[in-house]
């Protein structure tokens, strides 16, 4: 009897220890981390990142996402298990890292499809004024390129109408040293020479600078002493055309002037 009492007991001390360990086990699991308010920050900082894309001064705020969320990894693995946010860290670096790349890439490519919009209107340019097809070379004009043959009236005057405009464009491109270029050594065949074009944003409008040289179309003659400078202007006006890009503004540089 004595015996299948001290069983009895043995039985009851160890549910008591098992009873005991399980509050304990459960006071383990629920303790509390306090959250890492520099990874907090990392979050917030990486979630703004894509700003970037609007100007590249822009990148600071990825690069501080990014600091942010290593000092922040450093600091938990420090504490030992005292301090959470090591995922919020994470994903504020990676979205960080994913926008500032996005961004440097961006312009580049951003160039490179703009320039392969440019150039055959450029060359196309050439080829009207080069035929002769002065009307033809208008038409691909912005309308101040177009009005800026037409002297300034008087104040108070009426501004030209737009055939006004056309017939003395046409006629003083003819005098212009462009169109004396053009017109008199083409046929032309266009070689863009240059740095990546940099586009101008405006408020509607973007506007673009090019450098091209005017080689022979056929091979056999030597390049233009001059290079053809051209400035295109994109806007909306010109989208619903279907031809998005207007030449503004033309000249002839100095090779070694070209940008």
């Amino acid at each position: 009897m004595f015996a299948a009492a001290g069983q009895e007991d043995s039985r009851m001390d160890q549910g008591a220890d098992s009873v005991q360990l399980s509050a304990y086990g459960v006071e383990e699991s629920t303790e509390y981390r306090a959250l890492s308010l520099l990874a907090l920050v990392a979050l917030v900082l990486g979630l703004l990142s894509p700003v970037c894309w609007a100007a590249p001064f822009l990148l600071i705020v990825p690069a501080a996402a990014v600091a942010a969320a290593l000092v922040a990894l450093a600091g938990i693995q420090r504490a030992e298990g005292r301090l959470t946010g090591a995922a919020l860290a994470r994903v504020g670096m990676t979205i960080a890292l994913i926008s500032a790349a996005a961004a440097v890439v961006r312009g580049p490519v951003r160039a490179a499809l703009i320039e392969r919009q440019l150039l055959p209107l450029a060359q196309e340019f050439v080829d009207r004024i080069a035929d002769g097809r002065w009307d033809g070379a208008l038409d691909l004009m912005t309308e101040g390129g177009l009005y800026s043959f037409s002297p300034q009236p008087a104040p108070g005057s009426p501004q030209p109408s737009e055939e006004e405009a056309r017939a003395t464009a046409a006629a003083e491109f003819r005098k212009h040293d462009v169109g004396i270029l053009l017109s008199s050594g083409g046929p032309w065949r266009l070689r863009r020479i240059g740095p990546r074009v940099q586009p101008i944003d405006e408020r509607t409008t973007v506007r673009v600078t090019a450098t091209f040289e005017l080689l022979p179309d056929d091979g056999a003659g030597k390049p233009a002493d001059s290079l053809l400078q051209l400035e295109f202007l994109r806007a909306a006006q010109y989208e619903a055309t279907g031809a998005p890009w207007r030449i503004a503004r033309w000249s002839l540089v100095e090779p070694a002037r070209a940008n």
